[in-house]
């Protein structure tokens, strides 16, 4: 793991994953040296929230507060919590991990309800 200073990456033999650390987003990706992410593009969660079917509430993912959130010899496990959203029913923590010799990371949310 390399934690700059706007962003931190993620890297095995096969898998490099660059996230900006403020939005959450993975801003670079690359496997055995190869881009897998068009220019200009990023990956990212959206999360939407409402009544029925009206789904009008969006977590705008921005200004995260960044930790490890576990570390091992072989893993490594990095929470990004973004600014609390007024009307957004949900506390949200956004996690990228990485085991030593996996071909891949994992990344997954936690929903807190308020």
């Amino acid at each position: 793991m390399s934690d700059l200073e706007t962003q931190v990456v993620l890297f095995s033999d096969a898998v490099s994953v660059t996230i900006d650390k403020g939005k959450a987003r993975i801003i670079g990706l690359e496997q055995n040296g190869r881009s897998l992410l068009a220019p200009g593009q990023t990956g990212y969660f959206t999360l939407m929230a409402g009544e029925g079917s009206k789904r009008d509430t969006i977590l705008d993912i921005k200004n995260c507060t960044f930790k490890k959130h576990r570390g091992t010899e072989d893993m490594v496990d990095l929470a990004f919590v973004p600014k609390r959203s007024g009307k957004f029913p949900f506390d949200v923590e956004i996690h990228y991990v990485m085991h030593d010799g996996e071909p891949g990371f994992y990344r997954h949310m936690t929903c807190t309800g308020r």
